[in-house]
């Protein structure tokens, strides 16, 4: 059984999709930090024609979220765990 997550108000759910900008993040334990969703304008596919160390096809199309962030940090050191939610700066 999952538990619900109640996010404070005026924060965005991961169920809709960030911009392509900097934007503050928030974590299962109410943690904030600045962050960049990672967005691409390429998918990388097997290419099944190619053998060896190289097997797959980088193929361009529109810019899509792949679920990541880049966390602003200090030091190589974040207290952000597990994302939840987000809004604009």
């Amino acid at each position: 059984m999952s538990k619900e997550i109640t996010l404070p108000e005026g924060w965005n759910s991961l169920e809709q999709i960030p911009p392509d900008q900097m934007i503050q993040v928030i974590d299962i334990n109410g943690n904030t930090s600045f962050a960049q969703p990672t967005w691409y304008p390429f998918k990388v596919v097997p290419n099944p024609e190619k053998s060896g160390k190289w097997t797959s096809d980088v193929i361009h199309c529109d810019p899509y979220w792949d679920g990541g962030w880049m966390i602003q940090s200090e030091n190589l050191v974040s207290e952000i765990k597990e994302i939840i939610g987000w809004k604009l700066i």
